[in-house]
């Protein structure tokens, strides 16, 4: 436009100067007595004139109603318009205005009341007050300035405008408004900030000071804003927001984004719509729970986020210090929550989502409890975590959790290499997987157990364990302590030790089953072997079933010198009962009972204890008797043993007793027979009694002492 400006003022002049000659030369025709009176609009100009169409050496063309020279070689126009032809360093443009006033030696323009401008491009904008500077191509507009571009319309409290490179300036109070449905449409994105840079030939704007983007559905806050589009297709491409950004979802739907914010977040958009954004700095995610609370929460350096058409969650993906939480439907339950370095979720091949958390897993989530246990947090930590997701993302529907899996709930630990975790059931299945590491592990208030898989129902600390079994268990505190009773046989203060193939722990009933082939659970020198051991931690008592061998330590008289002594007793048969609260041992199926000074055998053999469960009280059997001593044998079909004065007393059908005595076996029958340590034997055959003797010596018998 400043190429116009000396030829614009040499034509006027010239215009000027050729309509006084005119004149002039008029006057000199006509007659002196009549004088033509002229009607001047402003006393300061030396020349004015009307109506006039320039066309300058350029091209550009000035149009004005009247136009008014001054001494200082200004020049102002009225009702004017410029046009000026696209050049090497502009784009054209046309400016129209009520006035326009300029000054050669400067080139400067200015156009006041009802200003235009039109450019080559389609830029179309008016304001109130307008001016050009040739030294630097700028229209300057310091008043409010609207303008409209097909699917664009613009606004400022001021505005200044590049010719060289097509760039709008909207400064203070920017206002953009964006419409895909063409010029004239309903603005489906509006943004509002407080300075804002249109390069419209370039496809992007930068607006800064507080930026507010509202778009179908999203409404969108940050310090600065790029904003990058295609201007052919009028078409959002992608959005930079900056500082404090924010992006939050309208439409309440659970699962749907609710709110995005970082340092930092980059949309991009498919056709139009929303179809990605990558967060960065301080990155978190929040999706919409039920009822329009908060729902999930996904925070990590970096979160990347696909979407759906309408908004909807395709895709995510979180990087360095991922935190996602879970919040629970009961508000007095907590929220879960799952860190890690790494997380990526996808839609899952039927209705929920796939989630997988790489790099130091920790997922906790709150413990249920009542007043008497303290909730906490129940912990797992692993190198992995593969888990499912629910539709609406509020919750983990099942989680596996992979390499150096470590777990603490309440008094509860255990590790192992894979850990499978039912949440909703509360059971956690422990494993090796394919890894050929340590089998699983886990601690308790009851001690340490080890197998091949286990399995824990976590809110009870029920037990299913299988494959290569060991147990330890601690020291019994006592009737109603956390690691249980342990039975009278056993020594209260020192550990118990268990080998099987499986155990099976309830914990209501505090019942612990061993079975293998066979299972073992022994202390120092006691040991108890069966296809399965029951241990009830609630009374002490203890079962074993099955091809059944114990080794006990019991206190009683020597059969031979009448002292107390302690006997290491191994007890058989095809069941064994031990009874706490009774202090009684029950062996049935072919059951014996053995110790270095006697043995015992029948189809079932009772033993009582005295309330240390060491000292012998009686022996009971029944069935098929026979009980063989140093030197003698008894067979019948009952016996009662009373350690107390040291008597056996016996019954059948007959009773039969096989003596040994210096130099000849002694036989005798009866119904009933009862005999004491001290050898004094008596017999009660109901006349049937009888005793005979043999030279031979009873070669069936055990030696004597």
């Amino acid at each position: 436009m400043g190429r116009w400006t000396r030829s614009a003022r040499i034509a006027l002049i010239s215009f000027v100067v050729t309509f006084a000659v005119a004149v002039f030369l008029g006057m000199q025709r006509r007659s002196p007595t009549r004088a033509v009176a002229v009607d001047r609009t402003d006393a300061t100009a030396i020349i004015q004139s009307r109506g006039s169409r320039i066309t300058l050496a350029g091209g550009s063309i000035i149009e004005a109603d009247q136009q008014f020279a001054y001494e200082d070689e200004s020049v102002r126009l009225v009702g004017v318009s410029v046009t000026v032809p696209p050049g090497d360093d502009r784009t054209g443009f046309r400016m129209r205005g009520d006035e326009a006033s300029g000054v050669e030696e400067t080139g400067e323009w200015r156009f006041e009341g009802n200003v235009g401008i039109e450019t080559g491009d389609g830029l179309a904008g008016n304001t109130s007050e307008a001016s050009y500077a040739d030294a630097t191509r700028l229209v300057i507009m310091p008043k409010p300035a609207e303008f409209e571009q097909g699917w664009m319309r613009l606004a400022g409290e001021a505005a200044d405008y590049d010719l060289r490179s097509g760039l709008l300036h909207l400064d203070p109070q920017a206002v953009v408004a964006l419409s895909t449905t063409g010029a004239g449409g309903a603005a489906e994105t509006r943004i509002t900030a407080g300075r804002a840079r249109i390069a419209r030939l370039d496809g992007f704007m930068r607006f800064s000071g507080g930026v507010r983007i509202d778009s179908a559905g999203w409404r969108m806050h940050a310090h600065d804003a790029v904003v990058r589009f295609d201007p052919d297709a009028s078409r959002l491409d992608a959005l930079d927001l900056d500082g404090s950004a924010r992006i939050l979802g309208t439409t309440s739907t659970p699962g749907r984004l609710r709110e995005m914010s970082a340092h930092a977040i980059t949309v991009a958009y498919d056709d139009g719509q929303i179809d990605s954004a990558t967060l960065d700095g301080a990155a978190a995610v929040e999706l919409f729970g039920p009822a329009d609370a908060a729902g999930t929460r996904i925070a990590g350096r970096t979160v990347s986020v696909a979407l759906t058409g309408g908004g909807g969650l395709r895709s995510l993906t979180a990087v360095d210090r991922v935190a996602v939480d879970l919040p629970s439907l009961d508000s007095d339950a907590g929220t879960s929550r799952v860190t890690g370095d790494a997380v990526e979720i996808t839609a899952g091949e039927e209705n929920g989502w796939d989630a997988t958390f790489e790099g130091g897993v920790e997922y906790r989530e709150p413990r249920a409890g009542d007043g008497s246990d303290a909730r906490g947090d129940r912990i797992m930590r692993a190198s992995r975590l593969e888990a499912g997701l629910a539709e609406d993302l509020a919750s983990l529907d099942a989680a596996r959790f992979l390499g150096g899996v470590d777990v603490e709930d309440g008094t509860l630990t255990a590790n192992a290499h894979e850990a499978t975790y039912d949440i909703g059931g509360a059971r956690l299945a422990l494993s090796r997987g394919e890894s050929d590491g340590p089998s699983p592990s886990v601690d308790d208030a009851r001690g340490t157990t080890q197998a091949q898989t286990i399995t824990l129902t976590l809110n009870g600390q029920g037990m299913d364990a299988s494959g290569q079994v060991k147990s330890v268990l601690e020291a019994s505190t006592g009737a109603g302590g956390e690691n249980g009773r342990r039975p009278g046989l056993l020594a209260a203060n020192e550990r118990v030790f268990v080998a099987a193939e499986q155990l099976l722990y309830d914990p209501e009933l505090a019942v612990a089953t061993y079975t293998g082939t066979p299972a073992r659970l022994w202390q120092d020198q006691a040991e108890f072997l069966g296809a399965s051991i029951t241990l009830d931690e609630a009374t002490g008592s203890l079962q074993a079933e099955g091809t059944v061998r114990t080794q006990t330590t019991i206190v009683q008289t020597n059969d031979e010198t009448g002292a107390v002594e302690a006997l290491a007793t191994v007890g058989r048969g095809r069941a064994m009962a031990y009874d706490d609260a009774t202090r009684q041992i029950a062996y049935t199926g072919g059951a014996s009972l053995e110790n270095p000074r006697n043995d015992l055998s029948a189809e079932s053999i009772e033993v009582l204890l005295q309330d240390d469960a060491r000292t012998l009280d009686r022996i009971f059997a029944s069935d098929d008797v026979t009980l063989e001593l140093p030197g003698r044998r008894v067979t019948g079909e009952t016996m009662a043993y009373d350690d107390a004065d040291g008597r056996y007393e016996m019954e059948g059908e007959p009773v039969e007793i096989l003596e040994q005595s210096e130099d000849a076996c002694r036989e005798t029958t009866g119904r009933t027979l009862t005999f004491f340590i001290t050898d004094e034997v008596q017999i009660d055959g109901e006349g049937e009694g009888r005793t005979s003797s043999t030279s031979d010596g009873c070669v069936s018998l055990s030696p004597g002492p």
